[in-house]
């Protein structure tokens, strides 16, 4: 028992010492491993970081990619048909400029033969060919209308052009008036009031009158003004758009005007409202080619009336700039 003893305790202090000695060097060794498996562990977790980093990038690269070809193609496509938008517009409306050029040089040639007994009828075309030419180059609304108050007053012994504005007019300019007319700028009156100015503008047809022919005939002239009995007198609608916007006035004073005056001045005041229509539908197309290729409208000059937009018709009095 004695030797049992003493084996067992030499057994048991044999492990002791042996476990005292290799815990540490076991220790050591599974420290190691769980290092290289966090390593490992980490390596692992950063490849698939990046695998999935790159996959995001690529995803959104090729979804930005597509977003900008569809942005591109819709962008195209929308200038595309404003430009054959545009291009239809103003090739129809120079079309109608062309139409109407063409009936106001026919109407020329009806009033030359209407003419062909007159006095000296050269003359009168030679006038009313002259302020064509006038209206044609003018280049604004504006340009249109006091060219056109001159050329009529050539024609007429007074003339005057007024603006329509709903159920009203306001004097535009007077060429021929004696000095006791009120000026162009203190015309304002209601259509009821204006005579065959008034009753040209709600017919949207030519109206004359003579004064004291029959009893109330003086009632159909404009009451800004007096005719001498016996006196003609014609009012003009000026139509742009079937619209009228304006009204040319003419009358003999109770004088000699020269011959076929009325018609003379019924001719220009349809070309000038054809003039008109083509200055607006320029205008018209060169704001939508503006809108088409993403510019803006403060691009273009102002309209052309002092105080006026870009419709003759609904015209706010500017101030008159010539004598009565």
């Amino acid at each position: 028992m004695v030797l049992e003893d003493a084996v067992q305790r030499s057994g048991e202090k044999l492990l002791r010492r042996i476990r005292e000695q290799s815990e540490p060097e076991i220790r050591g060794f599974i420290g190691e491993l769980l290092t290289a498996a966090a390593r490992e562990r980490a390596a692992a977790l950063d490849d698939v970081r990046r695998h999935a980093d790159a996959d995001r990038e690529k995803a959104v690269r090729e979804q930005a990619a597509s977003v900008r070809a569809e942005a591109q193609q819709a962008m195209e496509s929308a200038l595309e048909a404003a430009r054959e938008e545009a291009e239809r517009v103003l090739a129809r409306r120079v079309g109608e400029v062309q139409a109407e050029t063409e009936r106001t040089l026919a109407e020329l040639a009806a009033l030359e033969a209407s003419l062909a007994e007159a006095p000296r009828p050269e003359e009168v075309l030679g006038r009313v060919v002259d302020g064509v030419r006038r209206l044609d180059s003018a280049s604004s609304l504006t340009d249109v209308l006091n060219a056109l108050a001159e050329v009529a007053g050539a024609e007429a012994q007074r003339a005057g052009v007024v603006i329509v504005e709903g159920e009203r007019i306001r004097g535009w300019r007077f060429v021929g008036f004696e000095p006791t007319l009120p000026s162009a700028r203190q015309v304002d009156l209601a259509l009821v009031d204006a005579g065959i100015v008034g009753e040209a503008a709600k017919s949207a047809a030519s109206r004359s009158v003579v004064a004291g022919a029959e009893p109330g005939a003086g009632a159909a002239v404009p009451a800004f003004m007096t005719l001498p009995s016996g006196a003609s007198a014609v009012a003009v609608p000026v139509l742009v758009g079937g619209d009228v916007s304006a009204i040319v006035y003419g009358d003999d004073g109770g004088g000699e005007p020269p011959a076929g005056w009325r018609e003379s001045i019924e001719i220009l005041a349809r070309h000038a409202g054809h003039c008109l229509e083509g200055l607006t539908a320029a205008r018209m197309a060169q704001l939508a080619h503006l809108d088409a290729v993403g510019g803006v409208r403060s691009a273009l000059p102002r309209p052309p009336f002092k105080d006026l937009d870009d419709r003759p018709g609904k015209a706010v009095l500017a101030p008159d700039d010539s004598p009565n």
